[in-house]
């Protein structure tokens, strides 16, 4: 049984492999690796290519950007990270760049900050400089520190002036119109009042049942007491007072969220009417890379 499996499987795999070739039969080897690559065949377009430096005597260094993209396209941004320095005898380019967001795209965005600041900007070729200032700003946006993006894009823009820079500008210097709501304020309101707070943070309908609830615990307890039923009014008590210290926590939590509402919507705004993504595929000239 696991015979007739095995086989089937390597007739599946032989029959694919024809149709692929089949279809790139009549071209050439760079024309076969340009096709793998718009295929989405990355990691068969890299031993590919690899093949060709060796077959035509040409520098692999020629193709490391191409195959850094392939790795970066397939999802393998630690490889990029690993295999490719940000330092390169040229000055910043498309390489670097690639580094760069290989590193946000897994997150070390504290090791991203700590390598764009090694960088000199007013050095870095203006082709990249929009990617780049995209980048660094986008590490901000996401910890929501509005402030300190347009801090960045400032000095972006005094470096490099443009049309991106000044409608990017424009639109982040929207954070000084935010209206958050104080934590401890909205603390203190629930504390002074039940569901004061979470009123304050625009959570009316929290609110009026922290009030309700807790009013209405209050009344039984005081019914049970005031009629002789001690043992019942304790517990009902506590369960009043439990209610109470829910309904503070519940105030500083509601403005804590109203924050983070107003912030990341504010951010999905930005990112919405700037419209802005990097391609690494810009960076890419195939015909030049292959021609000997």
């Amino acid at each position: 049984m696991n015979r007739i499996f095995i086989l089937k499987t390597i007739f599946l795999i032989s029959f694919f492999s024809a149709s692929s070739l089949h279809a790139a039969g009549n071209l050439s080897q760079s024309g076969y690796i340009r096709y793998l690559f718009e295929n989405e065949k990355y990691f068969q377009a890299i031993a590919e290519t690899d093949r060709y430096a060796a077959d035509n005597h040409i520098n692999p260094y020629r193709f490391n950007y191409f195959i850094a993209l392939n790795y970066f396209k397939g999802g393998q941004y630690r490889t990029v990270i690993n295999e490719f320095s940000l330092s390169g005898s040229s000055g910043f380019n498309e390489t670097n760049l690639l580094f760069l967001y290989a590193l946000y795209n897994i997150d070390e965005t504290e090791a991203l900050a700590d390598r764009i600041s090694e960088i000199d900007i007013s050095a870095v070729n203006s082709v990249y400089s929009d990617d780049l200032c995209y980048l660094n700003t986008l590490i901000y946006l996401d910890e929501f520190d509005f402030k300190k993006a347009y801090t960045v894009l400032s000095e972006y823009n005094s470096s490099n002036p443009g049309s991106f820079n000044s409608r990017y500008m424009s639109l982040l210097a929207g954070y000084k119109d935010l209206k958050y709501k104080s934590p401890l304020f909205s603390t203190a309101l629930s504390a002074f009042f039940p569901g004061a707070g979470q009123v304050y943070s625009g959570q009316y309908s929290d609110g009026i049942i922290s009030l309700i609830s807790i009013f209405g615990s209050a009344l039984l307890t005081y019914g049970l007491y005031i009629n002789d039923y001690k043992a019942e009014s304790v517990l009902t008590g506590s369960f009043t007072a439990l209610l109470y210290t829910g309904n503070i926590y519940g105030g500083y939590n509601s403005a804590k969220y109203r924050n983070y509402t107003i912030s990341d919507s504010f951010r999905k705004k930005i990112l919405k009417e700037l419209d802005y993504n990097y391609d690494p595929e810009e960076y890419l000239n195939y015909d030049k890379l292959f021609t000997r």
